[in-house]
């Protein structure tokens, strides 16, 4: 099949047409050259994407609060494993950090922060002591 060639508008030239900028035909070449391509755009026309939504951010709010209170009730930690400090310094979020399960006390574990360090590295014996819960596992 042949393909037609046309006047590119940049060059003038017969060539097979590329892409068409308000409705005027450019060949591979030119687009490249009168086209600007995002990165090259002004920083006012890009607009950065957000790292997390509005309502992670209010979540992470409160859950920021409610850490300092929760700490101060339970300030000791409740791993107690052998490589222990026995000061709670984290919160250890037992069946994960998603959704909802970031403000979901219940959840909650104050434990050292050596414990902590102990519970993320060895999730299975973790789940066998109870300081870790299934996250695929629905309760009902």
């Amino acid at each position: 099949m042949k393909v037609k060639l046309k006047e590119c508008t940049g060059c003038g030239l017969p060539r097979t047409i590329w892409k068409r900028v308000d409705n005027l035909p450019y060949c591979k070449s030119c687009y490249g050259k009168t086209h600007t391509p995002i990165s090259k755009r002004p920083a006012a026309s890009i607009k950065p994407i957000r790292n997390r939504t509005k309502k992670r951010a209010r979540q992470e709010a409160i859950y920021a609060r409610n850490r300092i209170k929760y700490l101060n009730k339970n300030d000791a930690c409740r791993a107690q494993l052998a490589c222990c400090k026995y000061v709670a310094t984290d919160i250890h979020h037992k069946e994960g950090r998603e959704g909802d399960l970031l403000l979901d006390e219940s959840k909650w574990l104050s434990v050292c922060r050596n414990c902590h360090d102990w519970i993320e590295n060895n999730p299975e014996e973790a789940k066998e002591l109870d300081l870790s819960l299934s996250r695929l596992a629905k309760t009902a």
